[in-house]
């Protein structure tokens, strides 16, 4: 039979996708998934997917990516780095038993690869020595999300809100206190993501939403833009190089979702699914 076909949906399978990362300089971005894929896609119109790489072991959680190197934080405690354009592996470790929570390379040229675990511990890592140069610790509780200052990584300051912050993807934070839904629980929020011009929060939530607000959001109950961007939670959102694109991607549903901000004065429009 030589009936045409046509594609009409692409994406991860079984489980949920957590991982998400954004390229610094170019429309792609990588996803991870509990099918224990590592996909990379275009953002450009085609919206296509430009390689897919199984893992070896462990379900991927988290991927953090620079220009030439893309790190992937795996439920066993370890997690990978590998060759952005060939997903080669350069190096491993496995330091950790529990989960690996977070994972962000340092602002500019990504000397310094920092990882969160479910055990309570930021392990940073020189990449270009490939060995781990420090352990941040005292933390009580399970770490969910951390953010990097210049170039050294802070969990806690007295007056943490004069920190000129290189990112911000925390959920919690004296900037980010008016996220937080009128009624519920502060933990509906599950993922934050700033702008690199720094004038818009995205947000995504356990019911399927995505909000943009204005940063920095101060007092209860701050007004946003919302947009139904998934049938599940949402697990991650990340903005792209230039700000025009934000990508998200939802938890049972195993879509990724681009919204179109067609300026940063706070108006954005939902585009399409992928």
């Amino acid at each position: 039979d030589h009936t045409a076909t046509s594609l009409l949906h692409l994406g991860h399978m079984e489980g949920e996708v957590w991982g998400l990362a954004t390229h610094p300089h170019l429309p792609l971005c990588a996803t991870v998934s509990d099918d224990k894929t590592l996909r990379i896609w275009d953002l450009s119109p085609s919206h296509c997917m430009l390689a897919v790489r199984k893992l070896r072991k462990g379900e991927s959680r988290l991927s953090a990516v620079i220009s030439l190197s893309l790190a992937v934080g795996l439920n066993d405690g370890s997690f990978l780095i590998v060759n952005a354009d060939t997903l080669e592996d350069l190096v491993s470790f496995h330091h950790r038993k529990d989960v690996i929570s977070d994972i962000k390379f340092s602002p500019g040229a990504g000397k310094y690869l920092a990882v969160a675990s479910g055990d309570t511990f930021v392990d940073i890592y020189n990449v270009m020595s490939s060995k781990r140069v420090g352990v941040c610790k005292g933390c009580l509780n399970y770490i969910t999300h951390f953010s990097w200052v210049d170039f050294v990584l802070l969990s806690h300051l007295v007056q943490v809100e004069k920190i000129d912050w290189s990112t911000w993807t925390c959920v919690l934070g004296t900037s980010v206190e008016g996220t937080g839904p009128v009624i519920s629980e502060v933990t509906e929020v599950t993922s934050a993501c700033l702008s690199n011009d720094r004038k818009v929060l995205a947000t995504g939530d356990d019911l399927g939403y995505v909000k943009l607000f204005r940063y920095p959001v101060k007092g209860k109950y701050a007004k946003y833009k919302r947009y139904v961007a998934h049938s599940a939670h949402v697990t991650n959102v990340r903005w792209t190089h230039d700000d025009s694109l934000l990508v998200t991607v939802g938890g049972a549903d195993s879509i990724n979702v681009r919204v179109v901000v067609t300026d940063c004065s706070f108006r954005g429009r939902f585009v399409e699914q992928v």
